[in-house]
C-alpha cells in the first residue's frame, strides 16, 4: 500500500485530522520531489520534513496518552470531591 493511501486510511479512522492529512500529504509530495529527481534537501525543505515527523508522531503517539492521564486526573479529583 503507498503512503498516499495510508495517509486517507489515517484520516478515515479519525486518527489525525482533515488539516494533518493534507500537511502530509504536502510533505510527501516534498520529499517524492527529492527522492524521484536526485536532489539534496535544501535546509528550509530538512526543517519543513523534520518539524513535520516530529508533530505527527507527537499527535499520533504523545497527545492521545497525555490526554487520559489528564482526563484521569479530572475524573480522581471529581470523584473525591
Amino acid at each position: 500500500m503507498d503512503l498516499t493511501k495510508r495517509i486517507n486510511i489515517l484520516f478515515d479512522e479519525g486518527l489525525i485530522t482533515e488539516r494533518m492529512k493534507n500537511w502530509a500529504h504536502k510533505i510527501r509530495v516534498l520529499g517524492q520531489y527529492h527522492k524521484h529527481r536526485y536532489v539534496e534537501a535544501n535546509e528550509d525543505d530538512t526543517k519543513d520534513i523534520r518539524e513535520f515527523c516530529e508533530l505527527f508522531l507527537k499527535y499520533l503517539f504523545t497527545m492521545p496518552g497525555l490526554i487520559q492521564s489528564r482526563e484521569e486526573r479530572l475524573e480522581a479529583r471529581k470523584v473525591q470531591s
